[in-house]
């Protein structure tokens, strides 16, 4: 008796293990619409404070790149926006930093969001704490790809 009960037990177990495995696997992000895809920037240098400074939006990824350090967001998909949220600095702005901060709490919460109006990308950054996106609304047109 004791013989099937561990049997059941461990079929049990080995069922439950590969179903958790299969729904993660399941679990993807969802992919940037194409009217967002490219390289954004401004002119006005209240967000990007040298001329090389721009965001760049792939299908998977938002990055933004100045000439000191680049900033890696996390996202996700809104209905109309695309929600930003801290993942990681590196380059001048991170020489001296402590690695553990990036798990802090404080650098897990929505820091803004990238909405399309026309031609631009408008970016709302609402409170970077980690990293170094200003506040406000920022109008980005696209950048000619060469």
């Amino acid at each position: 008796m004791k013989a099937i009960k561990l049997t059941t037990l461990l079929l049990f177990t080995f069922f439950s293990v590969n179903l958790c495995q299969a729904q993660k696997a399941k679990t993807t992000t969802p992919k940037i619409e194409s009217k967002y895809i490219g390289n954004w920037s401004n002119d006005n240098q209240d967000l990007f404070y040298i001329k090389m400074g721009h965001i760049e939006i792939t299908n998977n990824t938002i990055t933004y790149y100045s000439g000191e350090f680049a900033e890696y967001l996390n996202y996700k998909i809104d209905q109309n926006k695309i929600l930003l949220f801290y993942n990681g600095i590196e380059g001048a702005q991170r020489w001296n930093s402590n690695p553990k901060e990036d798990a802090k709490p404080k650098c897990k919460t929505q820091i803004g969001y990238i909405t399309k109006e026309g031609d631009s990308i408008v970016l709302n950054i609402e409170n970077d704490v980690c990293g170094q996106l200003p506040n406000g609304k920022h109008v980005l047109g696209k950048q000619p790809e060469e």
